[in-house]
C-alpha cells in the first residue's frame, strides 16, 4: 500500500467522521480535496451530496461532472414519489423495489418459530386457574421471603 492510498483512506475516514457529527461544510471541503487530488468517482458523488446540504448551486456545478448512468433514460417521477424508494437486497447487491422486497421478506418469515410451553407447578391446571402460583417457586428455599431458619440451641 502506497502513501497516496493511505492518505486517501484517512481522508475518507475523516470525511465520514465529519458527516456523522454534522460538519457538512468541512466534509465538503475534504471531498473537494479528494476530487482534486485523486479524481475518484466516489469522492465526486460524496461531494455532490454534501454540498447539496450546504450550497445547492455549487452542488449542481459538481453534478454536471458526473457521468450519466446507462439504462436510466426515462424516469417516472410520479411513481417514484408514490413509493418510499428502493432498498439494497441482502447478499445480491442490487437495488430492488420496496414492494417486492417486503413481499419477499414476508415469504421468508412465513416459517413459524417453535415456542416453548410454560412450565406450571405440580397440581396447577391452566384451564381452571385458582389462586396464582407462587412466584418464588424457582428460588432456593433460603432465598424465599417465607423462609425462617431453624435456631440452634
Amino acid at each position: 500500500m502506497t502513501d497516496d492510498n493511505k492518505l486517501e483512506i484517512i481522508m475518507h475516514e475523516a470525511v465520514s467522521f465529519m458527516l456523522k457529527h454534522g460538519r457538512d461544510e468541512e466534509a465538503a471541503y475534504l471531498y473537494e480535496e479528494l476530487v482534486k487530488s485523486y479524481g475518484s468517482v466516489e469522492a465526486l458523488v460524496g461531494l455532490v451530496t454534501t454540498t447539496a446540504r450546504v450550497d445547492v448551486e455549487k452542488a449542481e456545478v459538481y453534478e454536471k461532472q458526473l457521468k450519466p448512468l446507462s439504462g436510466l433514460k426515462g424516469i417516472d417521477v410520479e411513481s417514484l414519489e408514490k413509493t418510499s424508494g428502493a432498498k439494497l437486497a441482502k447478499g445480491g447487491g442490487r437495488v430492488v423495489n420496496i414492494e417486492t422486497y417486503e413481499e419477499a421478506k414476508g415469504k421468508a418469515k412465513a416459517k413459524k418459530k417453535w415456542k416453548r410451553k410454560p412450565k406450571y407447578p405440580k397440581g396447577f391446571d391452566p384451564a381452571k386457574p385458582g389462586p396464582t402460583p407462587d412466584l418464588e417457586r424457582w428460588l432456593p428455599k433460603r432465598e424465599r421471603s417465607s423462609y425462617k431458619p431453624k435456631r440452634k440451641d
